[in-house]
């Protein structure tokens, strides 16, 4: 058991587990080698051509395009594009009374979404990448 120290003054039960099923590690070559993994817990097939498919490409570059309009810079969003990539992935759109807002889901499926989760996140998923209209829209789901 991992012991966390403020948990201990607590509660008497102040423990927990580091368990994990495993680890997967994967050598990549810088620059050469494009590793996927998917996991899904439903569909039973996971859909492995998302990276590929023409539609998720085009919103991906729509994003890029308005993260340079703010930052500044295409070079510096380029170095950025795993970020945005993998911050993309967490972003999902919350209808509210009519308007789609954005919002965080960081633990699904076990959890929804969390404004805390969603507050602390914001800086790495939003505001680095240059999304500034999903931040103000989080922001606006949670007011």
């Amino acid at each position: 058991d991992y012991h966390i120290s403020r948990s201990r003054e607590a509660t008497p039960t102040f423990g927990e587990p580091l368990w994990s099923p495993g680890i997967f590690s994967i050598p990549c070559a810088a620059g050469t080698t494009q590793c996927t993994v998917s996991i899904a817990l439903s569909p039973d097939e996971p859909d492995l051509s998302l990276a590929m498919r023409t539609d998720r490409r085009e919103h991906l570059e729509r994003v890029y395009s308005s993260s340079a309009a703010v930052l500044g810079s295409a070079a510096y969003v380029e170095s950025l594009r795993p970020l945005i990539d993998a911050a993309d992935d967490f972003l999902v759109t919350r209808r509210i009374a009519g308007s789609e807002l954005m919002t965080v889901i960081a633990g699904y499926p076990w959890f929804a979404d969390w404004g805390r989760d969603t507050m602390i996140s914001m800086p790495g998923l939003m505001l680095t990448t240059g999304r500034l209209a999903e931040a103000r829209a989080c922001l606006m789901a949670f007011a």
